[in-house]
């Protein structure tokens, strides 16, 4: 089966402290659950432990319709991350890969990796080493950086990308120098995202977009990765730049306002 975007690697249990609960999130499966609620043919290949943690991300790709079929299940702990709130801001704190770090994308997944229309990983999940090879067989890939974007190891991994995303603060002249340098190595579209103050997109030239405004602000934590899943999902219908960009920010508003990635 073909996919329009497929999403692989990290996925992780957000562990609000804070308030006791515990979602299912990482980027590449929170975007898997927005863009297929967009309408985009979608799946998530990545590892779990055999824990609670486990089940709960299972669970939660069987209540959004999206196949567990090419989830595995590892012995030990499946991917855990604490969430601080401060305000509507989330704060990182412990990170633990749990079985992450032991999984490796099989034949049958890099075949389906590379015959996606695009595929989306991030920089957690210990797929970095298989983006040459997923290039090499023609793969499409999309890559969310987040605030890692001037890590060596990144910067390794850029000339086998197709889109990057990452976190900036503000649209400057010196950040609009990085996102040459960046588009330099490989990348045809880099995206930097501003939060509150909107996002950048650099191809052949810049374009801006506003963020929509939000009436009220829960939680800040998950808001990239659907800005994430509205863009691809624009670029898949064949839409233009600055309308990805304002779908990206307007799937967005509806994450700020309920906790974790998705509900």
């Amino acid at each position: 089966m073909e996919y329009d975007l497929a999403c692989f690697g990290s996925n992780t249990i957000d562990d609000y402290v804070t308030l006791g609960k515990r979602y299912a999130g990482g980027c590449p499966l929170n975007s898997a659950v927005h863009a297929s609620a967009l309408g985009v043919k979608t799946c998530y290949i990545g590892a779990v432990g055999d824990d609670e943690g486990g089940r709960i991300i299972r669970m939660a790709l069987a209540r959004h319709h999206l196949s567990d079929a090419f989830v595995h299940t590892l012995p030990g702990s499946t991917a855990r991350c604490e969430i601080f709130l401060e305000g509507d801001e989330r704060v990182f704190g412990d990170y633990s890969e749990g079985v992450l770090k032991d999984f490796v994308l099989g034949s049958q997944e890099m075949e389906i990796l590379a015959g996606a229309r695009i595929c989306l990983c991030d920089c957690w999940g210990e797929q970095n080493h298989r983006l040459k090879e997923l290039s090499d067989k023609g793969a499409v890939i999309a890559y969310d950086a987040a605030d890692h974007i001037d890590e060596e190891e990144i910067r390794k991994i850029l000339p086998y990308c197709t889109y990057v995303f990452f976190s900036g603060e503000q649209d400057t002249s010196a950040l609009r120098g990085r996102m040459k340098e960046i588009q330099k190595l490989g990348p045809r579209t880099v995206i930097a995202t501003f939060g509150a103050e909107g996002s950048l997109c650099l191809e052949k030239d810049f374009v801006y977009c506003q963020a929509e405004k939000a009436e009220r602000v829960v939680d800040t934590l998950g808001a990239g990765d659907t800005y994430i899943a509205g863009f691809l999902a624009v670029i898949l219908q064949g839409g233009s730049t600055h309308d990805a960009m304002k779908l990206g920010s307007m799937a967005a508003l509806k994450t700020l306002m309920h906790h974790g990635g998705f509900e």
